[in-house]
């Protein structure tokens, strides 16, 4: 059987953010698209099919509206598929994610999700023009750009769709975009567009004509001011800032967060808004991991009415082939990275990739803001705007260019950067913005993917370990006439074999689509569901090209994903337990360090009654896992600013066994930019959420590790610092399996079990017992041995949540353990305590005010290179530096520095010739200075 799927949709998870983080949705409202048209009135409470009300009934409906109701069904291609999208709002307390997936398996709906909202992501003669605070527009060509075209010169409109925009600023309110058919202040919707008075835009939160946005919000209304300004602020008006664009117009559009500040979340009805009213560029600096549906679908409405969506690619230093950053990584969007503002040197913050599309200035950026001031900020936010006022120049100059043409011919134009970020590799495709380039060189051949048809050997439509599957990639020519075309697919995931990796086209004109055809195995064993393919092409001449795909394995999901850090392998497991899916290692990685396992079984253990147990290792057979807990939904493995692997598992119990529903969200962290002592640790953060009204009482919970040393394991406890540790021998242990608590709310109780307590099976009684802190003995003793931390008891009423964490290491000494504890109770208390209600806000987070003071010199250097910095008060750094392969060269540990001025010298005249980077790491994040040694 031949599948063949979309581009885009096909091999995108949910990526789920955790409730801890911020969940990025509301609870109570989802999002529904029926498979056929229906005709729900507004405010009903019964959808009109009986099968659906009936799985509704308790969820406590509150009423189901119209997601659109401003779209009117014509002529407008994708206009009737939205009009089938709903909200639905209801009281039940559960979770939208969960009743999404039951919704979305019904025949009747396409599509069922949260209603996500996103992060916000950051020669004229005006004033600030001449004094190098927009020096980034020099270093992209802008000048050269504007002898051959103005925005002035056209009538193409950037709407901003962001957390509210001051358009009457005196920089801005020249170039805002008037609705030509709205009579201002007259309370009528003139042009029937089913908004009243939208003369300058659309206040979606406020449901009102102002775009300005909430003064409470000052956050989100100055980020939007900002990106407005830097897209098209009035150009040569002897005030303020310039814009590349040169005076295009824009379209400001509010789509805040109602109540939380740096958030966006009314991106689809903006996007669409804009799309409908006419908008040629729609600006989107902000993003998240979620992906949505509805809003590629809206993307997909708004690209073919003639919107190109520029969006920000995010600021998290890390490689979205990964894991993908939405908006941006839908299908033909323009995703935007950022840059230097005075070389070609990547931002330390900004995400990166196959994936990408291009970089511009990102860093410092000079523009407007809310109280009609200037500031500077930074993030792959104001790289966008950058871009979107480049777009708007060439739709000026081509007005004939479609939207994905119009991104392709920046793509092709871009000035190759690689040199000057060796440490990025092959990850950078095209490289930073030209836009003289852009509006002026003839362009290339620009040949994308535009649609993967796979047949797998199992012949059921759906790829499974095992199978042989044969691809077909269909692509199209954007731009010129290409000759001899030779493509080399290749992947870096272990589990497949490329039988047919080379292909060739004879050539392929301008406009025209072909397909080439690959094949490849996937092995028995694999565990991760999505597979990673990099597609390179090169022509006769000079053109070169590479692009990312992925495809979904669809493996009955996953049962276990692998954490990986430089030090450290640990495998989550879709049943909750750690290592491995069972005792006899059938699948998994276990917990390796230093190139073995160290790890025979580990996981959760709840109870309230040596009766009432609910155990996720061995139960009383030995190696029979006998849990009630059930996943709900595939685990995940995401990414966030403050960890590079974030893994999800989300369990509920079958069977009431504690007297109640519960929910068990299991989140496990690793690899921490700004932390390297904890390179060799994983947190685990454990969420119980009581799902029903009654309480549950005399509560007990802990962490179970048998560890798998050679030879066997001392136990040893530490009641001070809260550790049980597993070691190779009694005094000065050099391999250290260390479990710690995390809660300083909480007394816990540490124990070590013996192996007669656990060869025959761990009982229900066992469990009680070691939960209670009941089976510790003394920490000399030597075998095979386990150990737990638990907690207890508590009572968790109603609908309530307890979080408690650990720490998982691996060490090679006490010292380094100790080191690991410190740093791994900081980083709990800082982000998991108090819980932070809001969401994570990617109005792109604007480079905090602490990054700029830090400055590197002589840069190059030859033998002594210096770092100096301003502090506005005590605060503590730690530093480091790294080769451009990012290996350790020097480091200093952390030390707390007062307010004032500082430097610190390094000697380096013994290193190699290169780049490297002066990675500065601060309580609110890190930061990385390239400098070069010559």
């Amino acid at each position: 059987m031949e599948k063949v799927i979309r581009l885009g949709l096909w091999a995108m998870f949910c990526l789920l953010g955790s409730a801890t983080f911020a969940q990025n949705y509301p609870s109570g409202e989802l999002v529904v698209k029926f498979s056929q048209s229906q005709a729900i009135s507004e405010g009903a409470v019964e959808s009109g099919l009986p099968a659906l009300d009936a799985v509704l009934q308790g969820y406590e409906v509150e009423k189901w509206e119209p997601m659109f109701p401003f779209v009117k069904v014509g002529k407008r291609p994708g206009a009737a598929e939205l009009k089938k999208v709903y909200r639905l709002y209801y009281r039940a307390e559960r979770d939208p994610m969960s009743l999404g997936q039951r919704l979305g398996q019904r025949p009747e709906i396409e599509y069922a999700e949260p209603f996500f909202w996103y992060e916000i992501t950051e020669v004229p003669n005006d004033t600030f023009y001449t004094d190098e605070k927009l020096i980034h527009q020099q270093r992209i060509m802008a000048p050269e750009a504007w002898d051959i075209v103005k925005g002035d010169t056209g009538n193409v409109v950037i709407a901003i769709v962001d957390g509210g925009t001051q358009w009457q600023h005196p920089d801005l309110i020249d170039n805002v975009w008037t609705n030509p058919n709205e009579i201002p202040n007259n309370g009528i919707d003139d042009d029937n567009n089913g908004f009243i008075d939208d003369v300058h835009g659309w206040d979606f939160p406020a449901d009102e004509a102002d775009p300005t946005g909430d003064p409470l919000l000052f956050r989100n209304a100055g980020h939007g001011t900002h990106v407005a300004g830097t897209a098209a602020a009035r150009t040569d008006n002897e005030i303020g800032v310039s814009s590349i664009s040169w005076n295009a117009r824009f379209m400001p559009i509010n789509a805040s967060h109602i109540d939380f500040d740096r958030a966006i979340q009314y991106s689809a009805q903006g996007i669409l808004y804009a799309a409908l009213m006419g908008a040629d560029i729609i600006n989107c600096s902000f993003g998240g991991r979620s992906y949505s549906d509805l809003t590629a679908e809206i993307i997909r409405f708004a690209t073919a009415n003639g919107s190109l969506v520029v969006a920000a690619a995010g600021n998290d230093f890390f490689n979205n082939d990964l894991r993908p950053f939405y908006p941006a990584m839908y299908p033909d969007v323009l995703s935007v990275g950022a840059s230097s503002r005075v070389n070609d040197t990547l931002s330390s913050f900004t995400n990166y990739g196959i994936s990408m599309d291009v970089y511009a200035p990102g860093s410092i950026i000079w523009s407007t803001t809310s109280n009609n001031g200037y500031e500077f900020r930074s993030g792959t936010s104001m790289a966008t705007p950058n871009t979107c006022a480049l777009a708007a120049l060439v739709k000026t100059r081509f007005p004939q260019l479609g939207p994905v043409e119009i991104a392709e011919r920046i793509r092709m134009s871009c000035d190759d950067i690689r040199s000057a970020n060796v440490p990025y590799g092959d990850s950078i495709v095209q490289g930073r913005i030209n836009a003289f380039r852009a509006v002026s060189a003839p362009s290339s051949p620009s040949v994308r993917l535009r649609e993967v048809r796979f047949q797998e050997s199992g012949g059921d439509g759906v790829i499974h370990p095992g199978d042989t599957v044969d691809l077909s990639l269909r692509l199209r020519n954007y731009l010129e006439d290409a000759g001899a075309l030779y493509f080399l697919l290749r992947t870096n995931d272990s589990a497949l074999t490329l039988l047919d990796s080379l292909a060739t086209l004879p050539g392929l004109i301008a406009e025209a689509e072909a397909e080439i055809r690959f094949r490849y195995v996937i092995a028995d064993t694999a565990g991760q569901s999505r597979l990673p393919f990099f597609l390179h092409l090169t022509d006769s001449a000079n053109y070169r090209d590479a692009e990312f795909f992925a495809q979904n394995a669809e493996i009955d999901n996953p049962v276990y994903l692998t954490h990986r850090t430089d030090s450290i392998r640990l495998s989550i497991t879709q049943d909750g337990n750690l290592g491995f899916v069972d005792q006899l290692g059938s699948a998994g990685e276990g917990w390796e360090y230093a190139g073995k396992n160290r790890l025979f079984e580990a996981g959760l253990i709840l109870s309230n009654g040596p009766d009432q147990v609910i155990n996720t290792v061995s139960g009383v057979v030995p190696g029979l896992q006998q849990s009630p807990l059930y996943p709900v939904g595939p685990i995940t493995m995401d990414s966030l600013s403050i960890v590079y692997e974030l893994g999800t598992v989300v369990l509920e119990d079958s069977t009431d066994v504690l007297g109640a529903r519960i929910q068990v969200e299991q989140l496990s962290l690793a690899g921490f930019p700004e932390n390297p002592n904890l390179d060799n640790s994983v947190m685990l953060v454990y969420e119980i959420t009581n799902l029903s009204p009654s309480p549950i009482p005399n509560l007990r919970l802990g962490l179970y590790i048998d560890g798998d040393l050679p030879g066997g394991e001392y136990g040893a406890v530490d009641t001070e610092d809260e550790w049980v540790r597993l070691q190779n021998q009694p005094i000065n242990p050099d391999r250290i399996l260390g479990l710690k608590f995390l809660n300083d709310e909480m007394l816990p109780q540490l124990s070590i079990l013996s192996q007669p307590q656990i060869a025959d099976g761990f009982s229900d009684l066992e469990a009680w017992s070691a939960l209670k802190g009941d089976a510790a003995i003394l920490p000399d003793t030597m075998g095979a041995l386990a150990s737990m931390i638990s907690v207890g008891p508590v009572e968790l009423r109603g609908y309530d949540q307890l979080v408690v964490g650990f720490l998982l290491t691996a060490a090679a000494s006490d010292t380094q353990l100790v080191k690991n504890g410190v740093e791994g109770e900081r980083l709990f208390s800082r982000y998991f305590r108090p819980k932070n209600p809001g969401p994570r806000v990617d109005i792109e987070p604007d480079l905090p005010d602490w990054s700029q003071p830090f400055r590197v010199f002589p840069n190059p250097f030859s033998e002594q290179i210096k770092l100096s910095w301003e502090l506005p008060a005590r605060t503590e750094l730690a530093f480091r530096i790294l080769d451009a392969q990012g290996r350790l060269v020097a480091r200093w540990d952390p030390q707390v520095f007062g307010a004032g001025t500082h430097q610190i010298s390094w000697e380096g005249k013994a290193l190699p010739q290169g780049l490297y980077h002066w990675q500065i790491i601060h309580p609110e994040g890190s930061l990385a200075i390239p400098f070069l040694k010559r």
